[in-house]
Order: C-alpha cells, then sequence, then structure tokens
C-alpha cells in the first residue's frame, strides 16, 4: 500500500521540477549504477551462501587437517 506524499511536498517537489530538472542523462546513470548495485548485491548474497559460517563472518577459519598448517620444524 502506497501513501500519498503531503501535499506541500508534492507541490514543492513539481515546483523544483519546473525549475531547475534534472537532466535526463543523470537519470539514466543513476538508473544504471542502482541496477549495478542491486547486481553486485545479489553476486555478494550468492557468494555468501556457498561459504562456511566462519568465513561469511569474516573469521579465519581454522584447517581442518594437522598437517596443512605451519611445520613446526
Amino acid at each position: 500500500m502506497t501513501r500519498d506524499p503531503d501535499p506541500l511536498c508534492r507541490e514543492l517537489g513539481e515546483t523544483l521540477a519546473r525549475a531547475d530538472p534534472v537532466p535526463p542523462e543523470v537519470l539514466g546513470t543513476a538508473r544504471a549504477v542502482f541496477a549495478w548495485r542491486a547486481l553486485a548485491a545479489e553476486l555478494a548474497a550468492l557468494d555468501l551462501a556457498g561459504q562456511t559460517p566462519a568465513r561469511r563472518q569474516g573469521w579465519k577459519a581454522l584447517p581442518t587437517d594437522p598437517t596443512a598448517g605451519p611445520s613446526s620444524g
């Protein structure tokens, strides 16, 4: 459910749009940036879904194989 904005805010927005409209290339760029932002968020969510919980939170995972760590000799 969307709410109609306050009549005063609507009138102010219309007046500003007439007095100093946003150039079409700026609107196009803003839409493109928003689309890339949404895509980047979706890709980040996919990347995080395949990681272990420790990696998702930025912690270093401990090696599960004791021979995989640094040598003790």
